[in-house]
């Protein structure tokens, strides 16, 4: 039988292997979180398309288009503003302000964007979010900004939030 045995390595193949593990480990990490990253982009861009699936105001044979139909851009602007405020009174924010954004053409259809400063009862939050996500004609949640409440408040009392809203719509005039 032959004789085996390990020899003794030396100080520089000892650390040429720790460094070999190391830099293994490393890539073999950044490898791992590239592919969360690439996933969560694709994650992104599936939640992307299905907006703009729902945004969509294509006119198809037999289906409505969940747009405001008007003579003209204004009256469209004056009837999403109208029907932004009932929505907002119904889940009781507060409006302070009401701005309107510039009306965009996109594809053959108007961009109508409002921007709203309030405050709402922080348990109301999401009854108006819900409300914006099921009008029709159909509105868009671009943006929302909510503040922490400031000063101290009692435990009887609801937290009213600062918010600001950005919500567009879209017109077929």
């Amino acid at each position: 039988m032959s004789e085996f045995r390990f020899p003794n390595p030396s100080r520089a193949k000892l650390a040429f292997g720790a460094f070999a593990t190391v830099v293994a480990l490393g890539l073999g990490t950044l490898g791992l979180e590239a592919i969360a990253a690439i996933n969560a982009l694709e994650t992104e861009i599936d939640d992307q398309k299905a907006l703009l699936s729902r945004a969509r105001v294509a006119e198809t044979p037999g289906q409505a288009i969940d747009a405001y139909r008007a003579a003209t851009a204004e009256e469209a602007r004056a009837r999403f503003q109208t029907d932004l405020q009932s929505l907002a009174d119904e889940a009781g924010l507060a409006i302070e302000t009401l701005d309107t954004a510039e009306l965009i053409l996109v594809n053959g259809m108007v961009r109508m964007g409002l921007t709203i400063k309030g405050s709402i009862v922080e348990s109301e939050l999401a009854t108006l979010l819900v409300a914006i996500d099921a009008a029709r004609p159909f509105m868009l949640v671009e943006g929302i900004t909510i503040r922490r409440a400031r000063g101290q408040r009692s435990k009887t009392t609801p937290r009213e939030l600062p918010i600001r809203l950005e919500i567009a719509a879209y017109a077929a005039v």
